[in-house]
């Protein structure tokens, strides 16, 4: 069931509402973050925003470097297709925010 203008689930809509009193309560800091692991955890405490997204908004808005989105469907194709798994990725910490936008940027290519 949808919900409102935007056609979302009401667990989205609800989910910004959160995110936007998070932001404007200053619950949530999406700039001169110090540990974006932090923010990551009080993301997660809104219903409706996982992994996935709190770890897009930190390496979004936070510039946190080291997120490998290897929850992401078309960073798990990749890494299915060429056989690696994230251990292969340990050694460019903490840069791995780059790979996961690389991997993405090589996907509009094609």
């Amino acid at each position: 069931m949808y919900f409102g203008p935007l056609e979302i689930t009401k667990t989205k809509a609800n989910a910004i509402r959160e995110l936007a009193i998070f932001f404007t309560n200053q619950k949530v800091d999406f700039s001169n973050c110090i540990d974006p692991k932090i923010e990551i955890k009080r993301l997660l405490d809104i219903k409706g925003i996982g992994e996935w997204t709190a770890k897009y908004i930190a390496m979004r808005t936070m510039n946190d470097t080291d997120i490998l989105l290897d929850s992401d469907y078309a960073i798990k194709k990749i890494m299915e297709k060429y056989k690696l798994n994230t251990i292969v990725f340990e050694k460019y910490k903490p840069f791995r925010s780059y790979i996961t936008i690389g991997i993405w940027n090589s996907l509009e290519d094609n």
